[in-house]
Formats: C-alpha cells, sequence, structure tokens
C-alpha cells in the first residue's frame, strides 16, 4: 500500500482494488481485502476530501480521478450488499456538488494544478453515475450524452458499462448545466457564471500541508470561457519530469495572475515538492444585484519583501462584463507584471488607439481577441507598457499544454507596471468589439472606485471594507 508522501490518491486506489476484489470472493482472506480496503476508503475520505466537497490536492483532474474511484467502489459494494456507511455517502455527494457546480461550459475539466485533459476520467460519467447512485437528477449534466449514446473514457473503468445499461436520466438525455455562481471557501474556487460566460478563480492553498506534490503557482489566477471556448486559460501540465519545462508549467508567469520582482509566489523545487508558499489571507464573493465581486489575498512575495502582499479584485458586471484590478502593497520601489494566457485557437492583437493618449488610468493600446465568431476586448489600466509573447524559449513563455506531452504555442498578454509601493493595475474584459471603453479609478486602505465609460452607458463602482455598489447611467 502506498503510504509514501505524495501518494494520497495513489492510496485510494490500492483501497479501491482491496475492497472490490474482497467484496467478490470468498473465504478469510477476501474478508480480510474488504475490512481493509473499505476502512482506508472511509478514513481517506474523511481525511482528504474538504468540507466543500473539493480534494484537498487542489487538481481538479485529481478530484475527478478520487470521485470515480468512490463512485465505482459504491456501486460495487452496493451490488454486493456491502453496506455504505452514512457519512461516507454524503461526502461523495459533495464531491459531486462541488464537481457539478465547477463543470465548464464545454464539459470538460478546467487546467487547475496538476490537470490534463485526455488524462482525467470523463466528469459527466461520474455525474451520470451519480445521478443513478442517489436517484435525484441533481447531478445531470447537458455534457452526460457522448455521440452515439456510448461513453468515452480513456481510463479502465465500469462506468460506461454501468452508463449504457441504465436509464438514468443523466445519460440518456440532454439536460442543462448549472447557471448559478459558486463560492467554495474551503477549497479557494470561485466561479462566476451567466449565459454564455463563465470565469472560474483559484484563491486556495496549493494542496495539502505536508507536501503539495500537485500544486502551481496559481494564487488569484483565472480561467475564462466564452460559451464552449476556452479564451483565458491555464497553461496546463506539460510533464512531470523534473526540468525546466516542469518548472516552467508550475511557475507564476505560467497563470493569469501578478510576478513582483520576477519572483516566484511559492518556492517550487524538484517535480512534486514545495517549499516556502503562499497562503491566501482575505477572501470574500459578494453576489448583489447586477454585480458578482470577489476579493482575495495573499502573502507568497512577504519572504522577499517586507509587508508585500497581492490583492486582486474582480468584478463581474450586469452579467456582462468583467473588471480585474490588483494592488500590490509593501514598501519601496517594485516591478509587477500581470500575465493573461490566451487559448491556441484564440488570435490576439495589440491595438494603438491614438484618439486616446497615455495616461495613468488609461493605455494608449488595447487587445482583440477573436475565435471564431466569439471576440473579447481587453482594455488595461494603470500601466506603464504592454507586451505580446508567444512561443518564447529564451526564457520561456507563451506555451500550453492541454495534454501531458503536448505543448502548444499560445499568446501571452503582459502588462507591466513599475513604482513605489502601494502598486495598482488592472484591465477590462469586455465579450465584444465596442471601442473606446476608459477606466478611471481611485483605490486607497480598505477602499476602491471606479468610474468605466462606454459611449453608451457608464457605471461607477464602489467598494470598501463593508459594502459594495454600483450605479449605472445609461
Amino acid at each position: 500500500l502506498e503510504y509514501r508522501l505524495g501518494c494520497e490518491n495513489h492510496l485510494i486506489k490500492n483501497a479501491k482494488a482491496l475492497a472490490i476484489a474482497g467484496a467478490f470472493f470468498k473465504g478469510k482472506t477476501a474478508a480480510r481485502w474488504l475490512k481493509k480496503g473499505t476502512s482506508i476508503l472511509w478514513r481517506e475520505l474523511e481525511r482528504q476530501v474538504q468540507e466543500d466537497g473539493g480534494h484537498y490536492e487542489h487538481s481538479l483532474m485529481y478530484h475527478i480521478a478520487v470521485l470515480h474511484d468512490y463512485l465505482e467502489c459504491i456501486f460495487v459494494l452496493k451490488k454486493r450488499r456491502v453496506q455504505i456507511p452514512e457519512h461516507g455517502a454524503q461526502k461523495v455527494r459533495k464531491m459531486l456538488y462541488f464537481a457539478r457546480n465547477i463543470l465548464p461550459p464545454d464539459g470538460n475539466i478546467p487546467l487547475i494544478g496538476d490537470s490534463g485533459l485526455e488524462i482525467a476520467p470523463v466528469l459527466q460519467e461520474a455525474l451520470a453515475l451519480g445521478d443513478i447512485l442517489f436517484k435525484n437528477g441533481e447531478f445531470k449534466s447537458k455534457r452526460g450524452q457522448s455521440e452515439g449514446g456510448k461513453c468515452s473514457s480513456p481510463h479502465p473503468s465500469i462506468l460506461p458499462i454501468v452508463l449504457k445499461n441504465s436509464k438514468s436520466r443523466a445519460f440518456q438525455r440532454k439536460s442543462f448545466p448549472n447557471t448559478s455562481h459558486s463560492a467554495f471557501e474551503h477549497s479557494g474556487f470561485y466561479v462566476m457564471r451567466a449565459e454564455d460566460k463563465y470565469l472560474i478563480l483559484d484563491c486556495g492553498k496549493l494542496g495539502p500541508d505536508q507536501n503539495p506534490a500537485h500544486g502551481h503557482c496559481d494564487m488569484l489566477s483565472y480561467e475564462l470561457y466564452l460559451g464552449n471556448q476556452r479564451f483565458v486559460v491555464d497553461s496546463g501540465t506539460y510533464e512531470y519530469e523534473a526540468g525546466e519545462w516542469r518548472d516552467f508549467f508550475r511557475s507564476t508567469r505560467a497563470h493569469n495572475t501578478v510576478v513582483v520582482d520576477g519572483e516566484e509566489q511559492s518556492e517550487i523545487w524538484a517535480s512534486f515538492r514545495v517549499a516556502r508558499r503562499a497562503l491566501p489571507i482575505r477572501r470574500r464573493f459578494i453576489e448583489k444585484d447586477n454585480l458578482v465581486f470577489f476579493e482575495g489575498s495573499h502573502d507568497g512575495f512577504l519572504r522577499f519583501h517586507r509587508g508585500c502582499f497581492h490583492t486582486r479584485k474582480v468584478f463581474f458586471i450586469e452579467n456582462n462584463f468583467f473588471l480585474i484590478f490588483d494592488e500590490i502593497t509593501g514598501k519601496g520601489e517594485h516591478a509587477i507584471e500581470s500575465f493573461v494566457h490566451f487559448h491556441p485557437d484564440v488570435d490576439v492583437q495589440i491595438i494603438e488607439d491614438a484618439s486616446n493618449p497615455f495616461t495613468s488610468f488609461r493605455a494608449s493600446s488595447y487587445v482583440i481577441a477573436e475565435a471564431g465568431s466569439a471576440v473579447l476586448q481587453v482594455v488595461p489600466f494603470g500601466i506603464d507598457a504592454l507586451a505580446l509573447q508567444k512561443g518564447e524559449t529564451e526564457p520561456i513563455q507563451g506555451w500550453y499544454s492541454p495534454e501531458f506531452g503536448i505543448r502548444i504555442p499560445n499568446s501571452t498578454l503582459i502588462l507591466h507596471k513599475k513604482g513605489y509601493c502601494p502598486l495598482h493595475i488592472g484591465y477590462l474584459i469586455v465579450p465584444s468589439k465596442r471601442l473606446n471603453a476608459n477606466v478611471q479609478f481611485n483605490a486607497g486602505r480598505n477602499q476602491f472606485s471606479a468610474q468605466i465609460e462606454f459611449p453608451e452607458k457608464s457605471y461607477v463602482l464602489s467598494q470598501n471594507e463593508y459594502e459594495i455598489h454600483i450605479e449605472v447611467a445609461p
């Protein structure tokens, strides 16, 4: 049995094998296997799965893998008339609820932590089996049926067989995915979604304290989708072998967050080790009228600079556009970079806008990102300069790895700012080609205000430690 450090999800697979083998065979040896396997399964479920249902290794790929293991065990054990403890069933329901509410529009996992699209088990199969086991249709998914009515998991599993012969509504017909915002405080994931827009934020611990083996430097990073198209992406995971590529894909600059003076949020070393690491120190998630607001901070740069904290605010306004604002507090002069990584299918170009002279509020340039009929405009403010990189190797930048062993050049936008703390930088994300968007902001201790102007409408945001307010003027 794999009790060694960093093998948490491996131990669950070991226990699954013991439990299923013990359930099918007879005799004293099989009985010992069953007792040992189920004992480990229910103990590790309590230890490894957090109160909100998220797996503590902070990788959505491993969350789905562990969920698959427990669903298969429960299905088999029930068939063999082995009693399932109520606390175990309830914890697995929480894992299903977590997975359903994290599910993006394209039906696949966000690439947070060590994750790959093809190596991850099929999430829709887990949701469908959850519907069978718990018999209430709660975990139905729009993507619950693949072409031809057959599940297509890349993993050896009993789930396709079960689902093929099942009358589960989740598998037999299409339904609509969850459309509400979600906050998972224990895991540190926050989802804003409406109509065809989906944004997932990461402000959680890298993983278990004893060894966050699959964690990345992704504190306050996010992924953004328009419909089924991934627009702003996590760079993914290329390989587990130690080296420059493993280091890059785990690094801060491979994620949609801020780097201070070229340093890492957390001290990554070897392939599966982290020494001094960033911790979330404040998180808020508020839904109010036509506004959704997130605020989070981390202390990852304290080991380099006394009093240095990174705080990110994200406003989702009228279920339409986003404002992302970053503050670096501390002492002295610093250089910061804010990264925005686009999916390889997205064509990105910087547009010079001579009609808007450079000011401290609005850059003289903005960015258009297009993929088919979908388009985003990124409007930076409070910056000194912006640059676009793609497929660079010295140093490595602008690479996307959707699967292990595959890396594809992708456009990476870098916003630059240098000055004395506090430093402020940000950008609008608007899902259209409308031009002349302008942002003016004012930031102070525990308070922020911004005026956002479009040709046909303007918005005034105000936020402090206790409340948030928005005014809209035609």
